[in-house]
C-alpha cells in the first residue's frame, strides 16, 4: 500500500498520456494543413468582376458588388426618390397594369388562402393524432 500512495501516475500511464497528446496534436495540425486553397476562375467562368466590366450596364448589376463611388451614387437615388415624389409616367404605368380582378380570380384567390391554412393546421395536429 505505501508503494502505490508514493506516486500518483504510474510511468506508463505518463506515456500514455504524452502519447495521447502528441497524437491529438498531430491531427489538429494535419486538420489545419488541409484547408482547401482558394478557387481557381478558368477562362470561361464569370465572376462578380467580369459582371462590373460589362459594357452594357443593367440596372440589376450595379447591385451586385457596387465600388464606393456607385454605393453612393445608389443612396443619393434612393433618397431622392423616397423624398420626391415619383415619377408621373411610372404611377400612370402602374395604373394600366392593374385590372380590376373577376369573381372567379377573387374564389379562387381565397380558396387557395383556405387550403393554404387548413393545410398548416393539419400539419400541426397530425403528429398528435400519431402518437
Amino acid at each position: 500500500m505505501a508503494a502505490r500512495a508514493r506516486g500518483v501516475y504510474s510511468p506508463c500511464s505518463m506515456r500514455l498520456g504524452v502519447a495521447t497528446l502528441l497524437l491529438g496534436m498531430g491531427l489538429a495540425i494535419a486538420g489545419c494543413a488541409s484547408e482547401k486553397p482558394p478557387p481557381v476562375v478558368g477562362e470561361d467562368e464569370i465572376t462578380p468582376a467580369h459582371l462590373r466590366n460589362l459594357e452594357e450596364e443593367p440596372p440589376i448589376l450595379r447591385y451586385l458588388e457596387p465600388t464606393e463611388e456607385e454605393a453612393r451614387a445608389l443612396a443619393e437615388e434612393e433618397q431622392a426618390t423616397a423624398s420626391g415624389n415619383p415619377a408621373p409616367e411610372a404611377s400612370v404605368g402602374r395604373n394600366d397594369l392593374e385590372e380590376e380582378p373577376t369573381t372567379e380570380e377573387k374564389v379562387t384567390g381565397a380558396s387557395l388562402g383556405l387550403l393554404q391554412i387548413a393545410i398548416t393546421i393539419g400539419a400541426i395536429v397530425a403528429p398528435y393524432f400519431l402518437f
